[in-house]
């Protein structure tokens, strides 16, 4: 409880600091975010304090842990505190609190954050705010991208990406000795982010891959000492591994995804579920069990209601069921056309929100199904910028740009 009336303080300093322009909005979570954040966080003390928690699986439903993309600076400690005080709501089985005693031990400074809570969860964006200012010049290696990311904020978690990677070889080469799953986490999301933002700044495509194959790579050794990835996770990485060409990381992936609804940290969502085994049986070239996967997936996508918090993100999953829908039918225009549909509502989709995350730059789903679509006989014919096809071709050990 301590922790959740802390983050109510985080929750507020935030908000003000966005608000009268003293924190950079684009880096960490924007003004919505935050409000978000702390009326979650509000409903969270007032059911512990009455003692009406809802049951786990309720509130696993109703979770916003998607506000946490990977937009938030490393250096950034509110958002990963906000976060982890969520997971722990979220994963309770029974969560029962002294309500008496913790009221008596509830800091004045709390207080008044919570009785001011309404009016900053009510304020509206102040004039001037978004993506125009603190921003830094346009230069010619930056790709203009779509949904138009706020450059001085893909810059920051680049520059911090880059220091680490800098000081991360002689850690790196015994991290598998050391077991230091954490570490090899931490390595593979700041490739990510270079490999990412490598693409935006036009840097070869040979780093990019290399980039792209290093933090494969670590999420391969991590999952080989006993990483527990979440859905979410299992996505993304089976994405990756498919782009690097990596059995062995999707191999691994097809075992973690079995028990991916049993971790206490996830929610059940019915279409991710079928998305995953369904790009799984595309990896696999299982058209039979994939037959049976795609028919539930379509079922889960357009036919059973979401959780509210991804009702925003249903159209850019919907055109993605078009795009696997074609290449389970091998029909190359049906993919291409599908394919460029997709990436006009992805760029729908990042204008609404999270334009600044690095990951926003690379379609790495869209770019996997490129490649099994080649692999199944399909001619890739839709060009797009968030779509470095060179990145596919060749598969080797390349030696990324570190800055």
């Amino acid at each position: 409880m301590l922790r959740i009336d802390d983050t109510i303080l985080r929750a507020s300093r935030c908000i003000k600091d966005i608000h009268s322009f003293k924190r950079d909005m684009n880096v960490g979570g924007g003004l919505d975010d935050w409000q978000v954040i702390l009326k979650y966080m509000l409903n969270h003390r007032q059911a512990v304090m009455t003692n009406t928690v809802p049951p786990k699986l309720e509130r696993q439903m109703k979770n916003i842990s998607r506000r946490f993309i990977d937009g938030w600076h490393p250096e950034d400690i509110d958002g990963p505190w906000a976060e982890e005080t969520l997971w722990y709501y979220l994963s309770g089985d029974q969560i029962t609190f002294d309500a008496e005693h913790y009221a008596k031990h509830t800091t004045p400074e709390a207080q008044a954050a919570i009785a001011d809570a309404p009016r900053l969860i009510a304020l509206e964006a102040p004039e001037g705010y978004g993506y125009q200012g603190h921003n830094i010049p346009l230069e010619p290696r930056m790709r203009e991208m779509p949904h138009k990311p706020h450059r001085r904020s893909l810059m920051m978690p680049r520059d911090a990406a880059i220091a680490f990677v800098q000081e991360s070889p002689a850690k790196r080469a015994s991290a598998v000795e050391r077991r230091d799953i954490d570490f090899l986490r931490t390595f593979a999301s700041q490739h990510l982010i270079l490999a990412f933002t490598d693409h935006w700044l036009s840097e070869p495509a040979a780093s990019t891959r290399g980039h792209l194959r290093a933090a494969a790579q670590a999420q391969r050794d991590a999952l080989a000492l006993g990483w527990k990835p979440n859905a979410w996770e299992i996505f993304d990485c089976l994405h990756l591994g498919i782009v690097c060409a990596m059995p062995e990381l999707t191999d691994a992936l097809a075992t973690a995804a079995a028990g991916a609804f049993t971790d206490e940290r996830i929610r059940p969502i019915d279409f991710l579920s079928w998305l995953n085994v369904s790009v799984l049986d595309l990896q696999r070239q299982d058209d039979q069990n994939l037959l049976t996967h795609m028919h539930n997936l379509h079922e889960a996508l357009f036919n059973s209601k979401q959780p509210s918090e991804l009702e925003a993100e249903l159209p850019l999953w919907k055109a993605s069921f078009e795009v696997l829908h074609a290449l389970r039918h091998r029909q190359t225009d049906s993919f291409n056309r599908s394919l460029a549909q997709r990436e006009a509502e992805r760029v729908r989709h990042y204008l609404r929100g999270g334009s600044s995350a690095p990951i926003a730059l690379i379609d790495l789903h869209g770019l996997a199904w490129c490649a099994l679509a080649r692999r199944r006989g399909l001619t890739v014919t839709s060009e797009h910028i968030y779509l470095p096809l060179a990145v596919l071709d060749p598969i080797t050990e390349e030696t990324p740009t570190a800055g």
